[in-house]
């Protein structure tokens, strides 16, 4: 088999776990009611609790 092919076929599963990732976490997102516009703070939030209990060990 050619290079060429098997970096075409490494692509497409590139491409493919992307999707499927892509999807489950739209999908997860829509079941929390989470929107685009949330994700900074939520983010923001965790890494400040994260903080916090790193402190406390």
């Amino acid at each position: 088999m050619s290079e060429l092919v098997r970096e075409a076929l490494r692509h497409y599963e590139r491409q493919r776990w992307w999707e499927e990732t892509n999807a489950y976490g739209r999908a997860r997102a829509e079941a929390l009611g989470l929107r685009e516009e949330d994700v900074d703070r939520l983010i923001h939030e965790h890494r400040q609790e994260k903080r916090a209990r790193e402190k406390r060990k």
